[in-house]
């Protein structure tokens, strides 16, 4: 089945996207990359959702070298297949251990839409990696709140401030990733809760790195007033100008 799907993400790819985004990926191998396009990705995961993935998987685990779109299709495919909800928890263990970068941990997490059937089930769930040691691990974690708690408006009422409080207990030197992928989720939670994200950034519940680039994301909507932004760039001039007398 494997050969099978290399057959047809050969057949989809595209020399010039390939070193187009390889660019985008640091610490890629461009060797272990196709070059094909995300919406042609998810057409195959897709097709291979309804075939025999389950053998796709097990010849994937137990490869050496995987290709970048493979692991791509691993992940999505868990959102797509028609399974109970408890197998695609399994084998969302199997396929994290894949993540190695943002790009295959974001276009994957997105797929995930039955975590939003039973949110405490899933908050659980994703509990467990953000408690963990890995910074992708913990990026996927980190994401998967963003994307189907926080921009849930459905249940991110009760939701965000249990968001919000994770987000502190991951916001002091985080690897890279972790803390790109806290400051993105806590901009857009001052857009659904201005107040409780404002105590987080108003406190010591983040390192200045973190706060700083979480307000410069809030700064960059377009759905937060000038004079938000303001106030917003006073408090990291605080902060600055604190951490200076402090010798910080």
């Amino acid at each position: 089945m494997r050969k099978e799907v290399q057959k047809k993400l050969k057949e989809k790819a595209e020399k010039d996207y390939k070193e187009f985004n390889t660019k985008l990926i640091p610490g890629i191998d461009k060797k272990k990359v196709f070059g094909v396009r995300m919406p042609d990705v998810r057409v195959l995961a897709k097709w291979l959702a309804k075939e025999d993935f389950r053998q796709f998987m097990d010849e994937m685990d137990e490869a050496e070298n995987h290709f970048y779109e493979e692991k791509l299709i691993y992940g999505m495919v868990i959102g797509y297949a028609k399974i109970a909800d408890d197998e695609r928890f399994d084998l969302i263990r199997r396929f994290v251990p894949y993540i190695d970068n943002w790009a295959l941990c974001d276009s994957v997490d997105s797929t995930y839409k039955f975590i939003r059937k039973n949110p405490q089930k899933g908050f659980d769930f994703l509990k467990k990696y953000l408690d963990s040691d890995g910074e992708f691990e913990k990026r996927f974690g980190t994401v998967m709140l963003l994307a189907h708690y926080v921009n849930n408006d459905d249940i991110n009422e009760f939701y965000l401030p249990k968001v919000i409080e994770e987000m502190k207990l991951l916001g002091r030197d985080q690897p890279y990733y972790v803390m790109m992928a806290v400051a993105w989720t806590l901009s857009v939670c001052y857009i659904k809760n201005k107040e409780l994200t404002i105590e987080l950034l108003s406190g010591d519940g983040l390192d200045h790195i973190t706060r700083k680039k979480t307000i410069q994301k809030i700064r960059e909507s377009f759905r937060v007033s000038e004079e938000e932004k303001e106030n917003l760039k006073k408090l990291i001039k605080a902060e600055s100008n604190n951490s200076e007398e402090t010798g910080q």
